[in-house]
């Protein structure tokens, strides 16, 4: 998440071969990356090689933290790079200090490095830059950068501000708000409790506001109150700027701009889009110049829009993105963006991509050329696939299910486009972001219903009913509507008939029966990374399923950037990935399971070959585990 948290850079898109192992004892795994990144390596029926081949380089960036200057300039994180970025009045974009390469040094700008900067703030003596993946306060200064000291360690610092001669932190690893003096010790103003999660602060005047994944807080001397709270009023805070006479909010995984005034309700601020501009999607990094005047990064898009209000409206038009002078030219549509879901298809024999941020599917033949499938068809943002034994393929794409046959023929097969929660008639049914989907034995289609909390089925007749939950969020077993879950992500049918269930922020896995009671399978409320018989495992936002005939189920342990395996025992292994808990960025590494390495893992699938095909969500690829499969 977040989004939460960062997308890393995408590289060029390579076939792969993966080499052969020999057995071991224990889960043994060797990843590969099928396709990746920057050029999509498109079938040649589709754009033709030569084009593929001839495409220029790029440089891409992804800009999450913003600060306006005082000469009407922005400053920028661009965070996945490791630099710091200018940008003057007429867009022209200049590097300020670091490189590409990740690193800690101080000195001359053009050698300094960074690790992941996450935050900025001007202040009398320069601009301080939250250097996260550095566990440190850095300030550039007239070409110059220094390290800030602070008394207490810092493990993973993603915002920073200056005040009364004091700087405020942001300690996301340490779920803790510091405020350090220029002398003298350093103080905790806020600790977290375990496993919950800071997102951005702000101060002005006697105002310290923050956001964690339980709401949007203020503090005031020892007193803190909550303003708006998570899941309720938004699904995440990725950017905060005071503004007018309150705040200016953007609620990346909803896709909004809110605006919120003290004692208010929170109201989302609405856009005009100029012409050719694309809806706003995974908003962060917030910045106003004045009542009137924003900037809004958008990293997955590579672009920082320029806001300007007239009469209440806000009007957007890019003010830097990539093809920006400074940057070499960004090509829509021809990068795999947040690729969500996986499915195999038998009956074409081609892996089916949910390509989420790009608004369609991909098709990937055996050597990982891909072929455009369904662009501009309606299908926004597709999050989950299916497949029924006639070879129809089923699509979840915000607030709704839609079919494709064999033939290509595509049609609405539920939901009328408006989030909600209606059972009925499926063309007068409600989902809110539906994710996973599996038909089962008897024809129904079962959907993980996202954002309403809820597992749904479509009958063969045309209903759509509530099999479990009831549209709030929670945690608790039982039946029916007296079940909760926490954003079930996705879900498959066992063979003794039961469906299991990732309920991603309750860190589980459930069982359902046909008759909508619900069970506990492994893990637990309490987010980690633990191996283990069932309950005693432990999973952060477990986000994807699949099983294999041998009866292993495999996990995307999304938020531990693991892969996961549970034996028909119960226990829990971990097949592939070094990622820890807390550590929110991944990383991507090829090679043996224990060294692999992804950024947030969603969606599975298996191929003929026995290979675990993993949608690694925010490398933006297609990773492929090659495994031992039991005799």
């Amino acid at each position: 998440m977040q989004l939460a948290h960062s997308l890393l850079r995408r590289l060029g898109w390579l076939p792969l071969l993966l080499s052969m192992f020999s057995a071991c004892q224990g889960p043994h795994a060797q990843v590969g990356t099928l396709v990746n990144g920057q050029r999509l390596n498109f079938a040649a029926k589709v754009n033709g090689s030569e084009d593929a081949l001839a495409s220029p380089a790029r440089t891409g960036w992804q800009p999450w933290a913003l600060e306006p200057g005082p000469d009407g300039s922005l400053y920028v994180a661009d965070t996945q790079h490791h630099r710091i970025l200018q940008i003057s009045a007429t867009g022209v974009i200049e590097l300020l200090a670091g490189t590409d390469e990740a690193g800690l040094h101080d000195g001359p700008a053009g050698q300094a490095r960074f690790r992941l900067p996450h935050g900025l703030s001007l202040s009398p003596g320069g601009l301080l830059i939250a250097d996260a993946g550095n566990g440190a306060i850095r300030r550039w200064q007239a070409g110059q950068v220094t390290r800030v000291p602070v008394s207490l360690p810092l493990t993973r610092p993603v915002a920073v501000a200056a005040a009364d001669g004091a700087i405020y932190i942001a300690d996301a690893g340490s779920g803790r708000i510091l405020r350090q003096p220029d002398t003298g010790p350093a103080e905790v103003l806020i600790q977290l409790s375990p496993f919950k999660m800071l997102f951005d602060l702000r101060l002005k005047q006697d105002k310290l506001i923050y956001a964690d994944s339980d709401g949007l807080w203020q503090l005031k001397g020892a007193k803190r109150e909550r303003l708006l709270a998570a899941g309720q009023d938004f699904s995440r805070l990725s950017g905060l700027a005071f503004w007018a006479q309150g705040l200016m909010l953007s609620d990346i995984y909803r896709h909004r701009l809110l605006g919120f005034n003290w004692g208010e309700a929170v109201q989302e601020q609405k856009l005009t889009l100029s012409e050719g501009e694309r809806a706003l999607r995974f908003p962060a990094a917030l910045a106003v110049a004045d009542d009137d005047t924003a900037y809004l990064a958008e990293p997955e898009a590579n672009r920082i829009r320029l806001l300007r209000r007239k009469n209440g409206v806000w009007q957007s038009s890019s003010f830097a993105r990539s093809g920006t002078q400074g940057f070499g030219v960004h090509r829509d549509g021809e990068d795999l963006a947040l690729p969500h879901a996986l499915r195999y298809d038998p009956h074409r024999g081609l892996l089916i991509v949910a390509d989420y941020y790009n608004q369609r599917l991909l098709q990937l033949n055996t050597q990982g050329e891909a072929t455009p499938w369904l662009e501009k068809s309606g299908i926004n943002l597709p999050a989950g696939l299916a497949l029924d034994p006639a070879g129809n393929l089923y699509v979840a794409a915000q607030h709704k299910i839609h079919k494709v046959t064999p033939t290509g023929q595509i049609s609405v097969f539920a939901g009328d486009g408006t989030a909600g929660l209606r059972d009925g008639p499926v063309a007068s049914s409600r989902f809110w972001l539906p994710r996973g989907m599996a038909v089962g034995p008897d024809g129904s289609l079962y959907v993980a219903d996202h954002g309403n909390h809820a597992i749904r089925r479509i009958d063969t007749s045309g209903r759509v009913s509530t099999l479990a939950g009831n549209g709030e969020p929670g945690f608790g077993n039982g039946q029916g509507a007296a079940a909760r879950f926490h954003h079930p992500a996705d879900l498959i049918w066992l063979p003794e008939g039961r469906l299991l269930v990732a309920d991603s922020w309750n860190h589980q896995l459930r069982l359902v029966d046909t008759d909508g009671r619900v069970s506990a399978f492994a893990g637990s409320l309490e987010p980690g990374l633990r191996e283990g018989l069932r309950s005693k495992a432990r999973f952060y936002l477990p986000s994807g399923l699949t099983r294999s005939a041998e009866g292993l189920i495999f996990v995307a342990d999304s938020w531990n950037h693991r892969v996961r395996q549970i034996l028909p025992s119960g226990e829990v292994q971990t097949l592939a990935g070094k990622g820890r808990l807390l550590n929110w960025d991944g990383g991507s590494v090829d090679g043996d399971g224990d060294i692999a390495q992804f950024n947030q893992p969603t969606g599975l699938s298996l191929d003929p070959q026995g290979r675990l095909l993993v949608a690694d969500t925010a490398n933006h690829r297609i990773r492929a585990i090659s495994r031992r499969v039991p005799k």
